[in-house]
């Protein structure tokens, strides 16, 4: 058992080191690039995020990296198939 005090008042914490965004893949299609990132949250998940031309297209945010990975994976086969709307 440690001997810190179970509480201390005024205690100073180190803050959260965040995590860096992280790029999956990018996919040019006629003359638009279209990119997907990783964006952490901490405690509250992974967001996916597809671009286009740097604009966001769509955001969803997922509980664990695999989650968020899989579906960024879907969205660019459908992207590089061209046969439906990435959103979706």
């Amino acid at each position: 058992m440690s001997d810190d005090p179970f509480y201390t008042p005024g205690r100073k914490h180190a803050p959260p080191v965040p995590r860096p965004d992280e790029s999956l893949w990018t996919v040019r299609k006629g003359n638009h690039q279209m990119t997907c990132e990783l964006r952490y949250h901490g405690e509250s998940g992974v967001e996916a995020q597809i671009l286009s031309d740097g604009e966001l297209l769509i955001g969803r945010r997922f509980e664990s990296r695999a989650l968020a990975v899989q579906w960024a994976g879907e969205g660019r086969k459908a992207i590089e198939r061209d046969d439906h709307d990435p959103r979706r």
